[in-house]
């Protein structure tokens, strides 16, 4: 019908198992051909950068078999970086041979069906992105398509803690594009907040960041029903963001604006506003639980106001926003008001210029 053909001398008909560049495709799955990983397992030790890439690139391969090929490796990555001496120490040896047995597992991949429940599972960690695409069976079980991971670039480890497991959905989504689209899967976090935030029932608030916003309208696109998972039950993509393979793109365009202006004399800068955040008793506690996440309870009255929108809040070079707006340390709160002051604005003009930050209570 579609007028293939096949040459007969290269086809192999009736087997029950077959070997296919570098894989063994049976009824059950997929899997590494055995003697390709026993070739990783006897690879020497790498002695220079072009020795190591080329062992990267054999592991990296498989890397859809396996559940923990991780930031073990990153002494490894480390070596790649630019102006790195290179040194092969205990952790880099330690990681090598991680490398060498996370190949060992004989993990065997379920075969895509488009006709069985899809079923998409993150999470991130301080380090890396993790993602396992999966089918559920009838009785209730899930079974991996393929795993995903990537390291989080320098920028994306000063994210909020929200944002970095947003960013995980994100990855697993771009990853998993070409089986995701256009179906209905369930979307299984460790986060329980994005249950609500990009649920169907309350949708992101209005004074979110700027980039959970973008998000929002990009997850619009697909059809997915979203579920709260415990880290323990969401081992398999809370290991893979712990243990994550690959450097981090340098990040999506969409992520970078560009803003002409002229400024003669700024009253105040991004890094005085975080030093001064580091030193307030108060601010400090809530950059650290936006940065690394938020306990279930809050007891501290001064801490309430912040904990009741904690998904509100940013990080931006180390400054707290409450959606768009930069949190002030109560120690700059005179020297803001003055120079707003300075111009003689106008009372309404003065207040708006003042909405523009806020007065350290959200």
């Amino acid at each position: 019908m579609h007028n293939v053909r096949l040459n007969g001398t290269k086809c192999q008909f009736m087997k029950s198992k077959i070997r296919y560049l570098g894989h063994e495709l049976t009824s059950e799955g997929v899997s590494p051909l055995q003697d390709k990983i026993e070739a990783i397992q006897k690879a020497p030790r790498p002695t220079n950068v072009s020795e190591l890439k080329s062992f990267l690139g054999m592991v990296n391969y498989y890397g859809k078999f396996v559940r923990n090929l991780s930031s073990q490796m990153q002494p490894l990555y480390a070596l790649l970086q630019h102006n790195i001496n290179w040194v092969w120490s205990d952790d880099c040896e330690q990681a090598f041979v991680n490398a060498k047995n996370a190949l060992a597992s004989n993990q065997v991949l379920t075969h895509f069906d488009p006709n069985k429940p899809l079923v998409l599972s993150v999470d991130a960690s301080p380090c890396g992105l993790g993602a396992v695409l999966g089918h559920r069976y009838p009785d209730g079980s899930d079974r991996p398509i393929a795993y995903a991971s990537r390291t989080l670039s320098q920028t994306e480890k000063n994210y909020a803690q929200i944002e970095k497991e947003a960013l995980a959905i994100i990855f697993g989504i771009k990853k998993f594009h070409l089986y995701l689209y256009g179906t209905n899967f369930t979307l299984i976090t460790d986060h329980q907040p994005l249950t609500k935030i990009f649920g169907p029932k309350h949708g992101i608030p209005a004074l979110a960041a700027a980039r959970m916003q973008r998000w929002a309208v990009l997850l619009s696109a697909y059809q997915y029903n979203i579920e709260y998972r415990s880290s323990a039950k969401n081992a398999n993509a809370d290991l893979l963001s712990r243990l994550p393979v690959g450097e981090a793109s340098s990040g999506d365009p969409e992520e970078y604006f560009v803003f002409e202006t002229v400024l003669m004399e700024t009253p105040i800068t991004a890094t005085e506003i975080s030093k001064h955040t580091d030193k307030d008793p108060v601010l400090a506690k809530v950059l650290e639980f936006t940065l690394s996440g938020w306990p279930n309870h809050c007891v501290d009255p001064a801490i309430q106001p912040y904990f009741t929108r904690r998904d509100e809040l940013s990080l931006e070079d180390g400054c707290l926003l409450w959606g768009r707006r930069v949190i002030i340390p109560s120690k700059l709160h005179e020297l803001i008001l003055s120079e707003l002051h300075e111009c003689h604005p106008g009372m309404s003009r003065m207040k708006a210029l003042a909405r523009c930050y806020d007065g350290g209570q959200v």
